[in-house]
């Protein structure tokens, strides 16, 4: 899309700092809301659930995560709100069934439970289409309307699949393309179909690894950071920034093929 290339090249040649009402696209991470071309945070807050979670599913000023209590224990989803309440919550499908990976479809929420898809309302409730296996090693979701995007990463090695979720086949895949020792990816999806990868790469400094942003069909990189962490999650999504922070734009990099 044309006005994203016009934005980045913007981005490469000032730095912001704005107070702003009106929605901005952004980056949701666990317990954050970043800059969606820098990963500056531009606001945060903290989590009131108890243990490990791992999610961030935007939800238009709510965000949704799982809790990842200790071994044997149940573990639930939450819809959270930027104040640091709980809104509402409801058990896992398979309630020992440890999965990664949570994204939100309008009235519903797309969840990895125990190595299955389920497509639930946001009270817990399985709807169609049925759940479909895609086995271990998911660490992320992301719908862009008509398919699911699974991040999937074992044995230092991660790949991008996209699920047709009527049928639980493969249509098609984003292989990264730079790192070594590649962990923990995550994706998300716009509405305008662009794709974002974030990932981490254990060869690099601790903390290190990617970040890209795919056209639509996944083929082509239009943008990129030398930057990426060990994170639990990612979504993207339009809301108001109450401020900037200035930022460094010193890693950014632009590509057009």
């Amino acid at each position: 899309m044309k006005p994203l290339r016009i934005l980045l090249i913007t981005l490469l040649t000032t730095v912001a700092l704005t107070a702003a009402t009106d929605p901005r696209l952004s980056i949701w991470v666990t317990t954050a809301q970043k800059d969606p071309y820098t990963l500056i945070t531009w606001f945060s807050w903290d989590i009131p659930v108890e243990g490990q979670t791992r999610g961030a599913a935007f939800d238009d000023g709510y965000i949704w995560l799982h809790s990842k209590p200790m071994s044997g224990e149940v573990y639930y989803y939450y819809q959270i709100d930027f104040d640091d309440n709980i809104i509402t919550s409801f058990e896992a499908p398979d309630v020992f069934g440890l999965g990664y990976g949570i994204d939100v479809d309008g009235d519903y929420l797309w969840i990895m439970c125990n190595g299955f898809v389920y497509h639930v309302t946001k009270t817990g409730s399985v709807v169609s289409p049925s759940p479909f296996y895609v086995g271990g090693g998911i660490h992320d979701l992301g719908w862009d309307g008509e398919y699911l995007w699974v991040a999937w990463g074992e044995s230092d090695s991660i790949a991008y699949y996209k699920y047709d979720v009527n049928t639980g086949a493969v249509v098609d895949i984003i292989l990264p393309e730079y790192g070594q020792l590649l962990e923990w990816p995550a994706i998300a999806v716009d509405d305008d179909g662009y794709i974002y990868c974030l990932y981490s790469d254990r060869f690099d400094d601790v903390g290190g690894g990617y970040y890209f942003i795919y056209e639509p069909n996944g083929d082509d990189i239009v943008y990129f950071l030398n930057y990426g962490f060990l994170n639990f999650g990612i979504d993207v999504g339009a809301w108001p920034v109450t401020f900037v922070k200035p930022a460094s734009l010193g890693t950014i990099k632009a590509l057009y093929k």
